[in-house]
């Protein structure tokens, strides 16, 4: 499947259609960047993220801190090795710079969602086996936004909870506008 999918930021459009992404200006519609592949955001990263490009890709933009979020899975089954590949721009320019993210799970992180919360990132899977063979349920998952963003900061450790197989297909909140939620707003 293409697997389309887009967000509109401050003066771009980017659309990521599986494996290749474009930037577009908002405005005129021109073609800014692109297609490229997904996995060029992580060159000169290293490991998986570089040297795959799996696709099923997110991309958000984060219109509180002007930066897009552009995230893509890498699989490789014969060597059961599983991650989600997190870019995080460092402007609301997407053809800029990112800071790059590589996250490891010990099974098969299918059909990622995503959502933007003054909080945190949040991400969304379908976890199966390594094999691939066996859906095990929904996975949900936290990142820590206001690390991701300052460039100063590491960020730490993706948050994970897994749930029963009678759980999928789960969708984050995500916040579309600027102004925060009010005060205690669950983010589900």
């Amino acid at each position: 499947p293409p697997d389309t999918n887009g967000a509109t930021g401050a003066t771009q459009y980017v659309q990521w259609v599986n494996t290749s992404f474009a930037v577009f200006n908002k405005s005129t519609g021109a073609l800014v960047f692109g297609p490229a592949a997904g996995n060029t955001l992580w060159q000169g990263f290293g490991g998986p993220c570089e040297t795959t490009n799996s696709g099923d890709p997110v991309v958000l933009y984060d219109k509180a801190a002007n930066r897009w979020v552009m995230t893509q899975f890498s699989i490789n089954q014969s060597t059961s090795q599983f991650f989600q590949c997190v870019a995080v721009s460092t402007s609301s320019d997407a053809t800029g710079t990112y800071r790059r993210f590589a996250y490891s799970f010990t099974g098969f992180n299918d059909y990622p969602k995503g959502g933007v919360w003054p909080d945190g990132y949040y991400l969304t899977f379908n976890m199966f086996n390594a094999a691939g063979t066996a859906f095990t349920g929904a996975r949900v998952c936290a990142l820590d936004r206001s690390q991701m963003v300052t460039a100063a900061a590491t960020p730490g450790p993706i948050q994970c909870f897994q749930l029963p197989s009678t759980f999928g297909g789960l969708l984050p909140a995500d916040l579309d506008g600027a102004t925060p939620p009010p005060a205690g707003a669950p983010n589900y």
